[in-house]
């Protein structure tokens, strides 16, 4: 006798086997956004498990990310007032001259951000310069390839940064070490070299946690990633390091300057290269028991 459980992992082979992979997961997903509301605990486990659909990715995260409530039915109120509140940031922005027609858009953001918040400086050059800014503007860039919506975008930007903030910033210097026994285990020849050359301290890991690899991948590469972010966790991105780390291996083992070898990881990928990172590193998460927390 076949169980209800049997059946899906049966069917689950089948679609999987002639090409149609994903296609219950997809519709898994379809029944969880028609929940009333929305359960955001069951989202952001899905978001773990799979791929995020890209016709659903944009409502997926804006709800996990706190952009759009759980009920539908204030959506579109709620989106009218984020939009206001937009138009209303950039004009106080125009009128007391912090930005103008040449401004970029991702520092419009950042800008935005810090009025929001209440600390917008005068000081602009050394604002400017500092790592925190730098990252929200890399991950507002990133936001803006993927959305056509600038009020999107920056409220995105706003939410990401925010559980950056919350529940993960303090945990960057516990992913640097995790990443270092990671890459210890997995690639024990690659760790030696970075060890005997005194580059491993100075790896721009810091800086790739702190802007979650924006700019670092490009945004094709950096959906799924993003993904499991928003999902929850956050230890995902050291085996995303070591995945990269892994790819250059070769390159890096031919270095015996520190500045050399930082130059190396500081290449831009190609997309294809990117996604077998992104595809080899989520291989070694799972297989590390897809942990929530770079502290658990």
């Amino acid at each position: 006798m076949v169980t209800v459980g049997d059946d899906r992992n049966f069917r689950s082979h089948y679609y999987e086997k002639v090409g149609f992979r994903g296609i219950e997961e997809k519709k898994s997903l379809e029944i969880l956004l028609k929940e009333q509301p929305l359960e955001l605990q069951r989202l952001a486990q899905y978001c773990l498990r799979f791929p995020v659909p890209s016709m659903f990715r944009e409502l997926v995260w804006k709800v996990l990310l706190g952009v759009l409530p759980p009920h539908h039915s204030i959506h579109e109120f709620v989106s009218e007032q984020r939009a206001q509140q937009y138009h209303d940031l950039e004009h106080a922005l125009r009128v007391m001259r912090r930005v103008d027609d040449s401004t970029p858009t991702s520092w419009v953001f950042l800008k935005m951000a810090c009025a929001e918040d209440g600390c917008l400086g005068f000081d602009d050059d050394n604002f400017e310069k500092e790592s925190k800014s730098q990252a929200f503007v890399k991950i507002a860039s990133v936001f803006l390839e993927l959305f056509d919506n600038p009020v999107d975008a920056y409220c995105l930007t706003r939410g990401f940064v925010r559980i950056q903030e919350d529940k993960y910033r303090d945990y960057i210097g516990l992913l640097v070490q995790r990443t270092e026994d990671l890459l210890k285990k997995e690639a024990p020849k690659l760790h030696a070299h970075l060890v005997l050359t005194k580059a491993i301290h100075v790896l721009p890991l810091h800086n790739w946690y702190l802007c979650c690899f924006a700019g670092v991948l490009p945004e094709g590469a950096i959906e799924r990633l993003w993904d499991i972010v928003i999902g929850g966790s956050f230890k995902v991105m050291a085996f995303i390091s070591v995945a990269l780390l892994v790819s250059l291996e070769r390159h890096i083992l031919g270095k015996q300057h520190v500045t050399d070898i930082v130059l190396c990881t500081q290449q831009e990928l190609p997309e294809e290269t990117a996604d077998m990172i992104v595809s080899k590193a989520l291989e070694m998460w799972q297989a590390g028991g897809c942990l929530l927390m770079p502290s658990t």
